[in-house]
């Protein structure tokens, strides 16, 4: 049947990061914050949106020790052109 994964194509997304010289990894929707860990390992800065302020209230302590994470908590459509 095939392999169910949730979460971004990590190898695809190191490839394009190489590709274009990405620094900055920006996500919305953190969830859990998973992503945006990985990110921290791999971009110099990492964006992450999350809608839901319980989720955010829930996981971005979680992500506060990564330095180059920054959590944000609202609409990414209108943050992303804030920004």
């Amino acid at each position: 049947m095939g392999m169910v994964r949730f979460g971004i194509p990590e190898k695809i997304t190191l490839l394009l990061r190489d590709a274009i010289g990405a620094t900055v990894f920006v996500e919305t929707g953190t969830y859990q914050g998973g992503t945006a860990r990985w990110a921290a390992g791999h971009f110099e800065q990492v964006i992450t949106i999350e809608s839901s302020l319980s989720l955010f209230n829930q996981y971005s302590k979680s992500l506060a020790d990564l330095h180059n994470v920054s959590v944000l908590c609202g609409d990414s459509r209108q943050l992303l052109c804030e920004m």
